[in-house]
């Protein structure tokens, strides 16, 4: 979001990419914990039939540029996962619609090209995604937000600026 690179952990232990060896048949490093992400979303939600996932969407709503986030929304959909929407108000919503329905994850960024090439690389129909995408988001969860009364958006509202402070 800010342009700038993440510093690298300083500890003096190796760092494991997604294709740092040891790797699985398909290439992917074992040792490596960003690689993870549907992995530990699978363990979680058989793990726990009340896990779900929160979205908090940042007032600029850059969340939906970023591959890995799409990538965690629509994981987490395909398994059934409950899904919260957290969005600091309806206007907002309303605001950023039209740019939210031309996403399309190729054209998303991550950190790493190699992150982006793994997630596209995991998608066997990027069409079909995006497609899936526009109706995860504007079919699921931003009417939920749009059926919530007024009352209950205040509501939300005083617990995410609670949380903000």
């Amino acid at each position: 979001v800010t342009g700038e690179l993440h510093q690298l952990c300083d500890c003096g232990l190796p760092k494991a990419w997604n294709t740092t060896a040891p790797t699985t048949s398909s290439g992917r490093s074992i040792d490596c914990e960003v690689n993870k992400f549907g992995d530990m979303m699978k363990l979680l939600s058989v793990s726990d039939p009340s896990f779900g996932q929160v979205i908090a969407i940042d007032a600029g709503f850059d969340i939906f540029t970023r591959a890995w986030c799409v990538a965690e929304m629509a994981a987490a959909n395909l398994m059934g996962m409950r899904q919260y929407l957290k969005c600091a108000s309806g206007e907002a919503l309303s605001e950023n619609e039209p740019r939210m329905r031309g996403l399309r994850i190729q054209d998303m960024q991550a950190s790493r090209p190699e992150d982006k090439e793994e997630i596209l690389a995991a998608i066997p129909d990027v069409e079909a995604f995006n497609e899936e995408l526009q109706r995860l988001l504007f079919e699921e969860l931003l009417p939920s937000w749009h059926e919530l009364d007024s009352v209950e958006q205040m509501g939300r509202l005083g617990h995410m600026i609670r949380w903000q402070r």
